[in-house]
């Protein structure tokens, strides 16, 4: 059966940053159920299936985007703030200064009533300076919905989506890989001791796939991990405003 029709109900952005998030946190538990009960992923119980598949996913993705923008304010919180925001400050080194003055003359001269702040009301109201600095980069965003035109923000945007979702699904995808291997090994047990050349290929894929994605989710899914992604669209973002120069 050709999956592609599932998969195509989904606009880009909820493919990469929600869907992939919730088929990688439900593999262990899919693989499972087609090791112990195969026929209810082939003849005429397929259809209904891949119904239930689809609501599944579309489910899971929903409980994915929640989580991820749940998760996102502790994410800032231990950063040291939000980086489209962090980027924007005076203090922060990361952006060198003349083009940082570039980015603060474009946003405050396209942003009815807007006034970012100079080093020094930065230094003395930091956090109405930083709500300054929100309300532009809520301009940009929108400024920069055109995925043609803005093809690496949004690149760069899915991929921090992706991450962070994924970040906020850790725990709930450490839960199915370690259950995935328990019943797998226990299957195997059951069914066939310690004779490990009766054991069933499907079973073997569930539990090589349950240890893989236990090492990625201990190993790779971290703070660090989605920082960088963070950062990387936070740059991409603001470095919009010169292609926006160039249109204005």
């Amino acid at each position: 059966m050709d999956w592609n029709w599932l998969i195509k109900t989904f606009d880009p952005y909820e493919r990469q940053a929600r869907i992939i998030p919730a088929l990688i946190v439900v593999l262990p538990l899919i693989l499972v159920i087609n090791a112990l009960t195969p026929e209810i992923f082939s003849g005429s119980g397929l259809f209904f299936t891949a119904i239930g598949i689809y609501l599944g996913i579309a489910l899971m993705a929903t409980i994915v985007r929640d989580s991820g923008r749940r998760v996102e304010q502790t994410l800032f919180k231990e950063w040291g703030g939000i980086p489209t925001t962090q980027l924007l400050q005076h203090k922060d080194t990361n952006i060198e200064v003349q083009t940082k003055q570039r980015y603060h003359k474009f946003l405050q001269s396209h942003i009815t009533d807007l006034v970012l702040p100079n080093a020094e009301e930065e230094k003395n109201h930091p956090d109405k300076a930083n709500d300054a600095y929100a309300s532009a980069v809520s301009w940009l965003r929108e400024q920069t919905r055109d995925t043609k035109i803005f093809s690496l923000v949004f690149a760069e945007n899915c991929s921090y989506g992706f991450r962070r979702n994924l970040f906020g699904m850790k725990q709930m995808g450490i839960v199915l890989s370690i259950l995935s291997f328990i019943v797998s090994i226990s299957t195997i047990l059951d069914t066939s001791g310690i004779d490990t050349s009766s054991l069933s290929s499907s079973i073997l894929l569930s539990i090589a796939v349950s240890l893989i994605l236990l090492l990625y989710w201990f190993l790779i899914v971290k703070s660090s991990w989605v920082k960088e992604a963070g950062f990387a669209y936070a740059y991409r973002l603001l470095a919009a405003c010169d292609i926006l120069i160039t249109r204005t």
